[in-house]
């Protein structure tokens, strides 16, 4: 009689992930297209996180690590793309995927060129204090990273994590 019930509860648990992992979030005001930077790439490894897998990560982190539970507070969902680039990278193309999402009502808020190296990071507000999605998009030599928070978001929950890391300031330009 155990032996069943396991299986349907192992059934049930992962057609539940799925629906959280999976879950269509397109109509979110946070959800950022985010076309390949160049037409032949496509990403090397793609990571969406759902509702329900950051419900799960809420809850294992709110005793253990109160600062990692308040970023993921107002989330939705996560999605992450990563690109090898190689040497031979066009910036032209991370710059062209930052100026698309200007088109669709993305504001720029910081671009970092150093080094070759590059970065932008987007948002979209709903007035002057809401802020419900977040991409960042950086390159370096080897590879594009493109992550796309979507959901409410405090960007000063991050400061804790940024003088953890003790990131030095690189020549930014506020845009």
């Amino acid at each position: 009689m155990k032996k069943p019930l396991g299986v349907l509860l192992l059934i049930l648990a992962a057609a539940l992930a799925g629906c959280g992992i999976s879950g269509n979030l397109r109509g979110e005001p946070g959800y950022a297209r985010l076309d390949s930077p160049m037409a032949d790439m496509d990403p090397v490894m793609a990571i969406s996180l759902g509702p329900l897998p950051l419900r799960l990560a809420r809850t294992l982190t709110r005793n253990s690590d109160p600062d990692a539970a308040a970023v993921l507070e107002g989330l939705k969902a996560v999605r992450v793309y990563i690109y090898e680039t190689g040497e031979g990278f066009d910036r032209v193309g991370l710059n062209r995927v930052a100026r698309q999402l200007v088109n669709q009502g993305w504001e720029p808020v910081v671009a970092v060129r150093e080094d070759g190296d590059q970065a932008h990071v987007l948002v979209r507000t709903r007035g002057a204090d809401r802020i419900e999605g977040m991409v960042v998009i950086a390159a370096d030599g080897d590879e594009l990273v493109m992550v796309n928070l979507i959901g409410l978001i405090n960007p000063a929950m991050f400061n804790h994590y940024m003088d953890e890391l003790e990131i030095p300031a690189p020549a930014v330009e506020v845009l």
